[in-house]
């Protein structure tokens, strides 16, 4: 970076002398995502660099506010308001030596050290990559065409008001196959994202869209698959608790179809890989993800994934300097790749944005380590699972815990505030039934 001149005027008993002294150019930090990964990076450097003279901080993210993802399933099943899961960037960021930036990545430039976008360029002299991750559909015929997904704020709206269609639709409704293919359900996958939603649509499908419109009877109707392709839900937790989540979700009205994998989606209808065809007008994908591909100008080695390897810094080695953490950088710990969790992105940033800090102190990076903290899953009104250190526990008990934990998760107050009304509100109150439109693609 070109160096700064600071000019100054001194005042001295023979009168005005202008004199001018260079100054050390500030350290541009860039950060690039504004998930979990960039957002908690962001926090961390700034707090290392607080009023710091020496460097600027840059966000940069293709939207200008934070979503907190793990309530997503809820915004898709009237359980919480949109807003109330966001937090705009500008507000989150503004401080000392910050600056935010709304705009997509279009390239890496590492000769010139610079990240291109699609409003110009941005020099840095350090750069995170925390961009995250997107729907993997794995190829699978359909399934990018005909399924709805839950990544994104408009992904979670799409979902509501679509469910509302379909019980409007319903309501008119006479042929008995009509009906019976309209209100099936079908979610694909039986991980944490496909169990939550697949709860909460049985509560939100019984427990409010049925009552409003009681004289059809649609509950009678209404059926929710959960496909999984392996040979139990919710892998990543013991055999007891998998199999208690099970019972639960059965006990809730939905139907869990293991060792089904999928081998073709088409227009209200899964053909799965037996051969057998369920008719369903919803289809909702939640079988994986894969990282969000960055074009760079120079060769980046990058794991079977799609993930960008990254050695135990967070650097990518052949390009020190430039951190990737996330969904979209592979790092291991005991062995194994870590999962594409938040948990494991907000722990990466803490690091990454240490070894930056120790880089710009002139001292040597720490290695990252992770050490898992355990898994919440929701299933539903008054219930949940629980692995936490030592505590494992399905019930009432996991539920208050994992809507204490996430309620003081979310970054400010304001929201906080407003997420634990909504959750009163609800124990009283049906759910919100109101369509929002944010864009024009309702599937995807």
């Amino acid at each position: 970076m070109v160096n700064l001149i600071y000019c100054f005027q001194a005042v001295t008993m023979e009168g005005i002398i202008l004199s001018c002294m260079p100054t050390q150019p500030k350290q541009r930090i860039v950060i690039v995502g504004g998930g979990f990964a960039g957002v908690y990076t962001f926090k961390s450097l700034h707090n290392f660099f607080h009023n710091d003279d020496r460097v600027e901080l840059i966000l940069v993210s293709q939207r200008n506010y934070f979503i907190f993802t793990p309530l997503l399933h809820e915004v898709a099943t009237g359980a919480q308001a949109p807003e109330n899961i966001v937090e705009p960037l500008p507000q989150l960021i503004a401080c000392c030596n910050t600056d935010f930036v709304e705009a997509d990545l279009q390239r890496v430039n590492t000769q010139a050290r610079k990240v291109e976008t699609v409003l110009g360029d941005i020099p840095y002299d350090y750069l995170l990559l925390a961009l995250g991750s997107t729907t993997n559909f794995f190829n699978i015929p359909g399934a990018s065409e005909y399924c709805f997904t839950l990544k994104s704020l408009e992904n979670a709206v799409n979902l509501k008001n679509h469910f509302i269609d379909v019980f409007e639709e319903a309501s008119s409704l006479k042929d008995e196959s009509e009906l019976a293919a309209l209100l099936r359900f079908v979610v694909i996958g039986g991980g944490p994202t496909g169990v939550e939603l697949a709860a909460e649509m049985s509560d939100f499908f019984f427990g409010t869209l049925a009552k409003l419109y009681r004289r059809y009877h649609l509950e009678k109707v209404i059926k929710i698959d959960v496909c999984q392709r392996g040979d139990s839900l919710l892998p990543q937790f013991s055999e007891h608790l998998r199999r208690k989540s099970e019972q639960a979700l059965r006990h809730k009205g939905v139907n869990v179809l293991l060792k089904t994998g999928i081998k073709e989606v088409g227009k209200n209808f899964v053909i799965t890989h037996n051969g057998e065809r369920i008719d369903a007008h919803t289809i909702i994908w939640t079988a994986g993800v894969k990282p969000i591909e960055v074009p760079f100008d120079s060769e980046v080695a990058r794991h079977d994934s799609g993930r960008i390897l990254v050695d135990p810094t967070l650097q990518l080695p052949q390009h020190p300097g430039i951190f990737a953490i996330g969904d979209m950088a592979h790092s291991e710990h005991g062995g194994r790749p870590l999962p594409a969790l938040a948990q494991v992105a907000v722990r990466q940033a803490h690091s990454a944005a240490r070894n930056i800090y120790r880089l710009i102190e002139h001292k040597k990076p720490c290695r990252f380590r992770y050490y898992h903290k355990g898994d919440l899953i929701s299933l539903g009104s008054w219930l949940a699972v629980a692995e936490v250190y030592w505590f494992h526990s399905l019930g009432h008990f996991a539920w208050w815990m994992w809507r204490t934990i996430y309620l003081f998760k979310i970054i400010s107050w304001r929201k906080r505030i407003k997420v634990a009304v909504e959750w009163t509100l609800n124990i009283f109150a049906n759910r919100d039934v109101s369509k929002v439109e944010v864009n024009n693609n309702r599937r995807g």
